[in-house]
């Protein structure tokens, strides 16, 4: 069944347990969450191995769920919330953790400036030291959209993408990589022949020569090298994939579909190496494929997550569409590597999209074991869920 919210017509957070018979619709949260209602936009989750035990992330642009004064990070635990500070005006965009338990370490990354008492400002980037938030040094100046662990082989690090330029004042171009003492360059990073650049979407993927970072977004060059939408870090230098991509990358997922695990990458592009893909392809280390028909009509997918539900293993992709293959699926549909189907009755976006501050649509995927077991959680800016 379908567990979900509504607040003044608006829904922000459900999750999905397999088989689906039908849906229900109430307004308020299930007893999963136990409070009834929230405020604002979801736009990240993530799962999150703490000492204290396993817990679900939920950030965006919020700061009231049901009757709690709540932040725009917490911490869902299947028993209760935590709220955890971060009281912003713009939303937080995405989660990283490194390391786990006793040695993890959370990060935040968005478009806030908070303003701390005694008038320490943390902005874009944060770290959470089990406490309380802690700024970065020379954090970036405009927003952070993706964050991923990865080791490049000097160690895991996060590495950050988003729209800056420069961190502090130091050119980046896009991307750079913190190893909590100082910020290093990844080449001459990403550019374009234009204004606008941004790294959306980062992946940790082996495609036979060892791990390394993926990264999607909005650009066409990557260090030195012609790199259309996407390209390949591998600590030392960038490469490209292919032809790349015909438009915008911001979601990529590495999902094994019974040929071996391969790299998806998602967004508004209608071809990817050349090759037919609406807005959803297949990269398996040497060649781009589709996705059957991938998902129409024109549209954009924002997040793809892969789960097990009920036993079975697929790749869910949510954002913005009404049809994945030959099936219609509302904003919500899911890949078995041979067909699409949909995701019960789909998701539903509100008709008055104009008094939001993004596009209505499905954000954030993420799958959580709260003790009953896996369930995707569906996070966005919609106002229902089936019927």
């Amino acid at each position: 069944m379908y567990k979900y919210v509504t607040t003044v017509g608006i829904c922000y957070l459900v999750t999905l347990s397999v088989p689906v018979t039908y849906a229900q619709c109430a307004e308020h949260w299930s007893p999963a969450f136990g409070v009834p209602g929230m405020n604002g936009q979801v736009r990240a989750l993530a799962h999150f191995q703490a000492i204290a035990g396993s817990k679900l992330l939920i950030g965006g642009g919020f700061s009231v769920i049901g009757d709690l004064d709540t932040p725009v990070v917490s911490l869902w635990s299947g028993y209760g919330w935590q709220r955890m500070g971060l009281r912003l005006d713009e939303p937080l965009n995405c989660f990283a953790v490194l390391g786990s338990c006793a040695d993890a370490q959370l990060y935040a990354g968005g478009e806030f400036i908070w303003t701390m008492p005694g008038e320490q400002q943390i902005g874009r980037l944060a770290r959470w030291d089990g406490q309380e938030w802690n700024g970065i040094p020379g954090f970036p100046n405009a927003p952070v959209r993706s964050l991923c662990a990865f080791d490049d082989g000097s160690g895991e690090a996060l590495f950050v993408g988003g729209e800056f330029r420069d961190i502090g004042s130091e050119r980046f171009n896009f991307i750079a990589k913190w190893d909590g003492v100082s910020w290093q360059h990844l080449g001459n990073g990403l550019s374009i022949t234009g204004f606008y650049v941004s790294a959306n979407a980062m992946k940790v993927y082996d495609d036979g020569r060892g791990p390394a970072l993926y990264v999607g977004g909005v650009f066409t060059r990557a260090g030195d090298v012609d790199a259309y939408g996407i390209a390949r870090w591998d600590g030392q230098a960038w490469e490209s994939l292919d032809l790349g991509t015909s438009g915008p990358v911001y979601a990529l997922e590495v999902y094994d579909d019974g040929d071996g695990p391969a790299l998806y990458a998602a967004g508004t592009f209608t071809y990817a190496g050349g090759v037919l893909a609406n807005h959803i392809a297949k990269w398996d280390g040497l060649q781009w494929s589709a996705v059957g028909v991938g998902v129409t009509p024109s549209g954009v997918v924002n997040a793809m997550k892969r789960a097990t539900i009920a036993g079975r293993n697929e790749l869910y992709v949510g954002g913005i569409f009404e049809q994945a293959g030959e099936t219609p699926a509302r904003n919500l549909a899911r890949w078995d590597g041979s067909i699409w189907s949909g995701v019960g009755e789909g998701i539903d976006l509100p008709i008055d999209s104009y008094i939001y501050s993004a596009d209505p649509g499905v954000y954030a995927l993420e799958s959580y074991d709260a003790g009953n077991g896996e369930e995707l959680y569906i996070g966005g800016i919609f106002d229902a869920s089936g019927d």
